[in-house]
């Protein structure tokens, strides 16, 4: 991605999981995360979280600069996608582009 408004700065991805009390589950988010950011050299990506786990969304985006796009990692079209989510994100980081959630 070249040529934003931004000086041609690419975006920080922030992935956006559901967040959990196993782990093993977070252990597999953090390499997920790491596998994006080998893919994605010199581009910041943060792992946030919804609840349960830390660091959350809520505290992360107001602390990214420049351009986000939110990656959700959700699989199912809930409450976190069409409540939570776009409440988070309208109230830090009205600016910041959503990404399709990972499920149907």
């Amino acid at each position: 991605m070249t040529g934003h408004a931004t000086g041609g700065a690419a975006p920080a991805l922030v992935l956006a999981a559901h967040g959990t009390r196993s782990a093993a589950g977070e252990a597999t988010l953090a390499l997920l995360a790491e596998t994006v950011r080998r893919a994605r050299p010199g581009r910041r990506v943060e792992l946030t979280y919804l609840e349960l786990s830390s660091p959350l969304l809520a505290d992360v985006l107001p602390a990214v600069r420049g351009p986000v796009v939110v990656v959700p990692l959700l699989l199912a079209g809930g409450y976190h996608v069409h409540i939570d989510l776009p409440e988070i994100i309208a109230a830090h980081r009205p600016d910041a582009v959503v990404a399709e959630r990972l499920g149907p």
